[in-house]
């Protein structure tokens, strides 16, 4: 995998990371807004994301995924991305 494609990874994670923190406001975005244009742009400006298509992957998140075991599996991932950038 080279960098640049770590870092998207990178990024990824840590906002899906970030959307399971706060998956009750998630929640609320999405139920809240009224087509999945204004869901995607209300949660990446919540998470603050900068990569283009980061925001559609937490919309695209499976349910299953906001387990307390699912949410350790995401974080884990995200050390070891970050641990593969620095080296």
């Amino acid at each position: 995998m080279n960098g640049s494609l770590r870092r998207l990874s990178w990024a990824s994670t840590k906002v899906l990371e970030a959307a399971l923190d706060r998956r009750n406001e998630i929640l609320e975005v999405v139920s809240s807004s009224a087509d999945p244009e204004e869901t995607e742009e209300r949660i990446r400006d919540m998470l603050d994301v900068k990569v283009p298509g980061v925001s559609r992957a937490v919309l695209e998140m499976q349910v299953f995924r906001l387990t307390a075991t699912e949410r350790e599996k995401i974080a884990k991932r995200a050390r070891e991305l970050r641990h593969l950038l620095r080296h």
